[in-house]
């Protein structure tokens, strides 16, 4: 129909929440859409890439840690709009397994890493209601695994 606005494809993107032993998450300053907040790392999906496996990467890539697919866990899905007027949908992982220790590996996006309490300020309005349901279920049901 002429005159209808274009329906975009949804980007979609994967984050990892990476978890100590103490429970603070892994969390950098970074400029999305919205200005400087604390998110998670992760990035976009690549078309030869499942969610796990860009999960993988962007991890790799941001933050110099590495973790296995096997140790994720399944967290949940966000779909949401952002300034920009795109729809993105993000798969969200958890992971509190993994070597290395966090470097920041991109500093043009990100001012640096550092582990924070699940609820503190500043978290940005994706990452946040993540963090909620990772509180809710992952910590309460490690049954969650992606593989045995």
């Amino acid at each position: 129909m002429e005159g209808s606005p274009k329906v975009q494809p949804l980007v979609e993107y994967a984050a990892v929440i990476l978890v100590r032993g103490d429970g603070r998450v892994l969390l950098g300053e970074q400029y999305p859409h919205e200005g400087w907040v604390l998110s998670a790392p992760g990035g976009g999906i690549e078309k030869s890439e499942t969610p796990e496996q860009a999960a993988v990467r962007e991890l790799r890539e941001e933050t110099g840690v590495e973790v296995s697919i096997r140790d994720l866990r399944r967290v949940g899905q966000i779909v949401h709009g952002a300034s920009d007027g795109r729809g993105y949908r993000g798969w969200w992982f958890s992971a509190q397994s993994w070597t290395g220790e966090p470097t920041l590996m991109e500093p043009t996006k990100c001012r640096g890493w550092d582990w924070y309490p699940i609820g503190s300020p500043g978290i940005d309005r994706y990452t946040a209601p993540m963090l909620a349901t990772y509180n809710r279920t992952i910590l309460r049901n490690e049954s969650n695994r992606l593989h045995t």
